[in-house]
């Protein structure tokens, strides 16, 4: 399929799903749970809108988002994080939101000044969107761990979505339990809102 752009109300989303992707096995399962990349489009924006909407945050993102296999995640994690194997999804930010996910960005101020140090680019229709970052996910990882799990396939990819989202966001499960237990609850909010998609 290649790189696809999409525009909706609110954010951009650049969608890219190598052909080989689609072609394994894992690849299959996803384009049966969520069709063709459009569909994942959808979902991603409705996930990044929700977030946003929780958070009261009222700004345009562009956001990546990559489907990759286990073995170009691994190449990856080892030369980002120096982890020799692959992983789920990793999050790359581009804008240094808070990194507890404490952030309360109903004080407008609190938001400007972190969006302040990067400055957004033009859209489509002359619109101003902020790059919130990019988000991989390996497609062969998501099927391991939702045929482990016991739930479908189109389930880990939306936690998936919404875990490497949160990071994004500066939710970070890795700093103590209390911020764990609060990126969590808020992966929880979120796959509520989006769970019929």
């Amino acid at each position: 399929m290649g790189a696809a752009k999409s525009e909706g109300e609110d954010h951009v989303i650049r969608l890219d799903v190598p052909i080989e992707i689609w072609k394994t096995p894992a690849g299959q399962q996803l384009r049966t749970a969520f069709g063709d990349g459009a569909e994942i489009e959808r979902l991603a924006r409705q996930a990044l809108q929700t977030i946003c909407r929780l958070d009261d945050i009222d700004v345009r993102f562009e956001l990546g988002l990559e489907l990759i296999s286990d073995t170009r995640m691994q190449a990856i994690n080892r030369a980002e994080r120096n982890k020799d194997t692959p992983t789920d999804v990793l999050s790359f930010p581009q804008i240094a939101f808070p990194p507890d996910g404490t952030q309360d960005f109903s004080k407008r101020s609190e938001l400007k000044d972190i969006l302040n140090e990067f400055p957004p680019l033009p859209g489509p229709e002359d619109a101003l969107y902020y790059q919130l970052g990019d988000i991989l996910i390996s497609v062969e990882t998501c099927a391991k761990q939702a045929h482990s799990i016991g739930h479908s396939m189109a389930d880990e990819f939306r936690r998936l979505l919404v875990h490497g989202l949160l990071h994004l966001f500066g939710y970070d499960h890795a700093v103590s339990a209390e911020l764990e237990r609060r990126m969590q609850r808020r992966e929880d909010a979120v796959l509520d809102c989006i769970s019929g998609s």
